[in-house]
């Protein structure tokens, strides 16, 4: 579990990129991981021309135990750019990210890819 959410961390901080925003598109997933749930919620930001310019990923990891969410939080404490909230057999992990400006206008960045890319990788984009 520990490497997929690093690995969705990691893919929606490198593949989003910045501008001033003026449309956000919101995506979300349930998973289950044994008796682990995962739910993510990733808010992309978008300029005028489409582009995204911010993205903020949050993710709300439930567990069976307060030693395993311990012990999952552990893995983003610390680490730079990342909030950790833990509450219990609850944890949050919220991590934003800005883009500068010679990041954002790229075919990967503009609004219909990024949609398209977070569809396919499970997501539902609203």
């Amino acid at each position: 579990m520990k490497k997929c959410l690093s690995l969705v961390m990691m893919i929606f901080g490198i593949v989003l990129m910045t501008g001033c925003g003026e449309k956000k598109m919101v995506c979300t997933n349930e998973q289950e991981y044994g008796t682990a749930k995962l739910d993510t919620e990733i808010t992309v930001t978008f300029n005028k021309d489409e582009y995204a310019t911010k993205t903020t990923t949050k993710m709300v990891a439930s567990f069976e135990s307060k030693e395993t969410a311990k012990a999952f939080a552990s893995n983003y404490e610390g680490k730079d750019g990342y909030e950790v909230k833990k509450d219990g057999k609850k944890v949050t992990i919220t991590q934003t990210t800005k883009f500068e400006k010679d990041e954002v206008k790229t075919e990967n960045n503009k609004m219909s890819s990024v949609k398209k890319y977070l569809t396919e990788s499970g997501l539902k984009c609203k």
